[in-house]
């Protein structure tokens, strides 16, 4: 299940500013970096993502997938299209605000193989959109469990999930657990553990199951450090 993990809120007459965010993902086992995030984020003047560009690269700087997220429609829920070169796969997601309803749509070689819709519920999230989520709970968040539904794209569905504050020794950072709501969930996955600095909320670290598959298509666990500028 994945996360990768981090949305939207319409904001009119702010000055928007962009930033590059680097993440070197390294497998939690051997330490081996397996690929590189590269952002590029444009932020409102409160500090919400309002668009992210990511290109995922190997260590040696080619580029295998991409992923866009606008989030013009939605703070939690952006307009999502991902891309991955090594299995000719496209993966998409639309809002629309006045239905209140989520489509998610998978291409596979040119062809669409599947395609899901449904009604958004209280405390949806999708993808890039958790960062969002977490800000604007920044202050609730180290004294409660918070649940959401957490729409997985690469899954063409949502789960409950709830959001744990950790009990860290640091003033600088506030660290979270994601652990699945469904008991049979957390018997055969790992909690995914992200932690953000204490001030500006920015991403500092995941840890977890990834987004992003390796070339097998299998699922893999990552440890990723993010920093602004180059890796």
């Amino acid at each position: 299940m994945s996360t990768a993990v981090f949305i939207s809120i319409v904001m009119l007459s702010v000055v928007a500013s962009g930033f590059e965010l680097i993440g070197t993902a390294k497998d939690i086992k051997s330490g081996k970096i397996i690929y590189i995030e590269k952002h590029q984020i444009t932020n409102d003047a409160k500090g919400f993502n309002r668009l992210i560009q990511t290109d995922y690269t190997r260590p040696d700087g080619e580029i295998f997938a991409s992923i866009k997220s606008d989030f013009s429609k939605s703070l939690f829920l952006p307009e999502v299209e991902y891309k991955d070169q090594r299995f000719q796969l496209t993966e998409t997601q639309t809002y629309d605000k006045e239905s209140q309803k989520v489509v998610l749509t998978k291409i596979e070689k040119n062809k669409e193989t599947e395609k899901k819709e449904f009604a958004v519920k209280e405390n949806f999230v999708t993808g890039q959109g958790f960062n969002n989520f977490i800000k604007t709970h920044c202050e609730a968040l180290p004294g409660k469990a918070i649940e959401i539904n957490f729409i997985v794209l690469a899954r063409m569905d949502y789960y409950k999930f709830n959001i744990l504050p950790q009990k860290i020794d640091s003033t600088t950072e506030r660290s979270f657990a994601l652990t699945a709501g469904n008991f049979i969930f957390r018997m055969f996955s790992h909690p995914i553990e992200v932690s953000y600095d204490a001030r500006t909320c920015r991403l500092l670290t995941f840890k977890g199951l990834s987004n992003i598959m390796n070339d097998q298509d299998k699922s893999q666990e990552v440890l990723i450090h993010y920093s602004e500028g180059t890796p």
